[in-house]
């Protein structure tokens, strides 16, 4: 019982993170593309663009603290709403609501990236206790560093802290899939392009059958998919 309880709230948790970026990519969808053609997915993927520059401006003046993350996530589920209210087809599609559901599955795991206590976490952890701090040290963060863990910084949830922000490549990897799907709803004359896509969908669901262990070489990967498409 106390199994299906956590996953029901893991469930919920990723649908509302799924709101928030949503929300924020419909903003940036009608700052920059508001003339164009956007896909659906792809506003989802541009809420992951505008949530890291968010984080990149803000953390220049402040830590990532709990209250940011609580506005942050207040504001793009209020955002999220009213987009909701001009596009209510597209979340009662069935096939939409298949991706989430199948998704919401990869994500069930306890298990995290081999990597996440050695230097995720500790990454992450920076981000939330500490502003950008300037000097040459520093300078090796931004010749390598990884934009996704800043992202990640600004999904902790008051009091539950950083127990549920693994769910973002999972996030991240339910856009893409809409994405794909949306592409091949629209171009199913072209062959070679349908072909790639149940290419690409073949080898997420083979390779990346429990997505939340991957962490953010998930979202590398997708970016990599995402290119060829």
């Amino acid at each position: 019982m106390q199994i299906l309880i956590n996953s029901l709230f893991q469930g919920f948790v990723y649908l509302f993170f799924i709101l928030v970026l949503y929300g924020y990519g419909s903003i940036t969808k009608q700052i920059i593309f508001n003339k164009d053609k956007i896909y659906n997915g792809e506003i989802g993927i541009l809420g992951f663009l505008s949530t890291y520059l968010i984080v990149t401006l803000v953390h220049f003046f402040s830590p990532i603290n709990t209250v940011i993350s609580f506005v942050f996530l207040f504001s793009g589920f209020i955002l999220s709403i009213n987009e909701i209210n001009k596009n209510k087809l597209f979340f009662k599609n069935k096939k939409v609501i298949f991706i989430f559901l199948y998704c919401i599955i990869l994500s069930l795991t306890i298990n995290l990236h081999d990597d996440t206590y050695w230097y995720q976490l500790p990454t992450i952890n920076y981000f939330q206790e500490f502003k950008i701090i300037f000097g040459i040290v520093n300078i090796n963060h931004y010749i390598y560093g990884q934009a996704f863990y800043e992202i990640m910084s600004i999904f902790q949830i008051p009091i539950l802290k950083n127990n549920f922000i693994y769910l973002l490549p999972v996030v991240f990897l339910s856009f893409f899939l809409i994405y794909l799907y949306e592409i091949y709803k629209n171009n199913k004359k072209n062959n070679f392009l349908v072909f790639l896509i149940y290419l690409i969908g073949l080898l997420i669901l083979f390779r990346y059958s429990r997505s939340k262990e991957y962490g953010t070489d998930l979202t590398a990967q997708i970016i990599i998919f995402l290119i060829f498409v």
